[in-house]
């Protein structure tokens, strides 16, 4: 199961942590959970994991379609990751 950042019509939320939706995290940072993540100045969606390689939110790549160089980071969509089946 996910947690999402708000509930709509088809979707079960299993929001808990209205803080931790509301943090911003800047490029180069460790990614705290495996989710999806919005930036905040352009609304690009990056999907990105948290694992011991590799775990850090990317800078945005250059694209004449998004101007946004600093990007910050929101929780968007949040995996388990974890979950035993």
């Amino acid at each position: 199961m996910s947690l999402i950042q708000r509930k709509t019509l088809n979707e079960l939320s299993t929001n808990a942590n209205e803080e931790f939706f509301n943090t911003i995290y800047s490029a180069g940072s460790k990614v705290p959970h495996s989710g999806i993540y919005k930036c905040t100045e352009c609304k690009r969606e990056v999907a990105v994991n948290d694992h011991e390689k590799d775990n850090k939110f990317p800078p945005h790549y250059q694209d004449s379609k998004f101007s946004c160089t600093s990007p910050k980071w929101k929780p968007y969509v949040i995996a388990d990751s974890k979950a035993s089946y």
